[in-house]
């Protein structure tokens, strides 16, 4: 309507049924209450049979009011933990959150004021969420990058240790699998560059286990099978070994790759300090020969089982690929198992440096091997969840080693905490299969504190206000039996006038407020019963009259900062109505009582009435 005069046309019409699509209305009509002559005076009288408001049957609207502050009150919520989410993202202190989640801060500060409608923005926040979560193991160098200098006081060589790590990673991701995985990255400059980092005296443990890595590569190498597409020599094929003439032969040929990159920097410690000296030594096939055949025979049995899980792997692929009953999830899935499978039988394999201890006769001086697998296996699984998207370990893994790396630091430490709380959030909306499950991983992130209301903000503010939340203090039922004390926990929903001063300790970021609260009405009782029912019809509910849910009363309150939640102590007549039941004859009604006590709810205003802005400082 352009005027008010058209508005006040198109009701009538509505009401005389005139309308272009309307149909009378058989009660009320315009010409009821028109005074003519012909029709007579308006008689007041003629309304002596309506029953008063109070006893107005209002069972639809309360179930309807119910279930909208139950929904509202989740909404501003879920509303409050991505405006968190954001004002995390954007905070200084928290760089490795920025560096982590790029696409999501960058959509973030797309929708910026209207986040409250995120519901909107699901399906952009799912392919940046996704984005981030692929990408996190190539956003991690930058983290550590940045913290760089916190990293190095892990000591001395944890930071190229990392690198390697990560290199490690992108060659998985190219699709190096197995033992040429193992080849390619000792052969890569960031291994020589970790070697270079411990170049001093005091480093001699941690080069002389990267140097045994090397060793055993070169072994596992040296029973290749070349002749049966990169497949390894098995525990029979090894016998010929016993021959002096095959012995020496393959002795002879381990001398001249160890002249080659990169084992030609092979040093230890120990008591053979070259690779030369020690095939020298066992070629006497005294007891070094003994130790070098079982250390031989050990590396064979688990070169073969990374071939087999290999094999397993490609198998997996060609099933899947063919597969049209089994979804893209739980296709990653089993892909993820056998891929899981293959890089731990590549550890396994990595393992086994610890024990060229036994060649070296260096008596267990080789401790620190398992410090540098470790470091490699946690940066390798990271990289299999990503490849096979199992979003929710690439979280986990990804939380565990910014743990490790930033250990040094106190100020970091919540880093991991956010990245763990965020990032399994993100995990869980990417993987949601349906609205309802994506529905349900925000509602399980989002919780308080952060939200926004506009009685924090205000100087001054009057509202129709409801609320949703708990009750506990002292029930006074009179001749029913009342006790002294708190002897009443319950969900209370008043909706009334609210009076609110806004902008209190307006230095902070988030501004609380303080203000009275006068409930009229409260529908505690009818919202107990929706969020314990899973019937959602209402025609099987007794009649609830208005009356039965007035229930006057003053509560002074203490909005808190950043959230949607309101802390209210004060006084109150309870609503007659105590409880519903579906199919029963009739409410349990009582009289009207008194309580008085705590309130913690969700602030929902309905309507706002005056909002005077208020001045902010930082």
């Amino acid at each position: 309507a352009k005027d008010n005069e058209e508005a006040v046309n198109l009701i009538k019409n509505q009401l005389d049924g005139t309308s272009r699509n309307g149909e009378a209305n058989p009660f009320i009509r315009m010409s009821t209450l028109v005074q003519d002559n012909e029709i007579g005076a308006f008689n007041k009288s003629s309304l002596a049979s309506v029953k008063s408001s109070g006893g107005l049957d209002v069972t639809n609207l309360a179930i309807g009011l119910t279930d909208f502050l139950i929904k509202r009150a989740k909404t501003e919520l879920n509303t409050a933990f991505f405006k968190r989410f954001k004002k995390e993202l954007e905070k200084e202190e928290n760089k490795a959150l920025k560096i982590l989640f790029p696409k999501t801060l960058q959509l973030l500060h797309l929708i910026d004021v209207e986040i409250y409608q995120y519901d909107l923005y699901l399906n952009s926040m799912r392919t940046a969420f996704q984005n981030d979560l692929e990408q996190v193991y190539t956003h991690i160098p930058e983290v550590m990058e940045t913290y760089k200098d916190d990293i190095e006081k892990l000591g001395k060589g944890a930071y190229e240790l990392t690198e390697l790590g990560f290199r490690a990673a992108e060659l998985n991701r190219n699709g190096n699998k197995g033992t040429a995985l193992i080849g390619q990255l000792l052969r890569d400059q960031s291994y020589t560059k970790l070697i270079n980092a411990l170049a001093d005296e005091e480093f001699k443990g941690k080069r002389d286990a990267l140097n045994a890595i090397l060793l055993l590569n070169m072994m596992a190498e040296s029973l290749e099978d070349k002749e049966n597409d990169g497949k390894h020599l098995n525990f029979s094929d090894l016998i010929n070994l016993e021959e002096n003439i095959t012995f020496n032969l393959y002795l002879g040929l381990l001398y001249e790759v160890s002249k080659k990159s990169p084992y030609k920097q092979i040093a230890f410690s120990g008591q053979y300090t070259t690779v030369q000296q020690l095939l020298s030594k066992i070629s006497e096939k005294g007891q070094e020969f003994n130790a070098f055949k079982t250390y031989i025979e050990q590396i064979a049995a688990q070169v073969n089982d990374v071939d087999h899980s290999f094999l397993q792997l490609v198998q997996i692929k060609a099933e899947l690929a063919a597969n049209e009953f089994l979804n893209q999830k739980q296709k990653n899935f089993k892909l993820y198992t056998a891929s899981n499978q293959l890089f731990s039988e590549v550890i396994q394999l990595l393992k086994l440096s610890e024990k060229v201890d036994n060649l070296l006769g260096m008596n267990d001086q080789l401790n620190q091997v398992k410090e540098v697998v470790e470091s490699l296996e946690n940066i390798g699984d990271l990289s299999t969840s990503v490849i096979n998207k199992q979003y929710a370990q690439v979280v986990t893994q990804t939380a565990f080693l910014l743990q490790e790396l930033l250990a040094k630091n106190e100020q970091l430490r919540g880093i991991t905490a956010k990245v763990l709380r965020y990032g399994t959030f993100m995990a869980a909306l990417v993987e949601a299969e349906s609205p309802e499950q994506a529905q349900n991983a925000i509602e399980a992130a989002a919780l308080p504190p952060g939200s926004y209301s506009i009685k924090r903000e205000s100087a001054f503010s009057v509202a129709l206000n409801a609320y949703i939340g708990g009750f506990y203090g002292n029930e006074d039922i009179g001749n029913d039996g009342g006790t002294g004390g708190f002897n009443n926990f319950a969900v209370t929903a008043p909706i009334g006038i609210s009076l609110s001063f806004g902008n209190i300790c307006k230095n902070w970021n988030n501004p609380w407020s303080i203000g009275l609260n006068l409930p009229i009405l409260d529908l505690g009782t009818v919202a107990s019963y929706r969020l314990d029912s899973d019937v959602n019809a209402v025609e099987d509910i007794p009649s609830i009259q208005l009356e039965h849910l007035l229930a006057p009363g003053v509560f002074a309150e203490l909005g808190i900062g950043g959230t949607p939640l309101t802390l209210g102590v004060g006084m109150q007549y309870g609503a007659r109505l105590r409880n519903i039941q579906a199919g029963a004859p009739a409410n349990t009604l009582g009289d009207t009582y008194f309580r008085y006590g705590l309130s913690l709810k969700v602030d929902i205003p309905l309507m706002q009435f005056v909002a005077i802005p208020a001045k902010r400082t930082n």
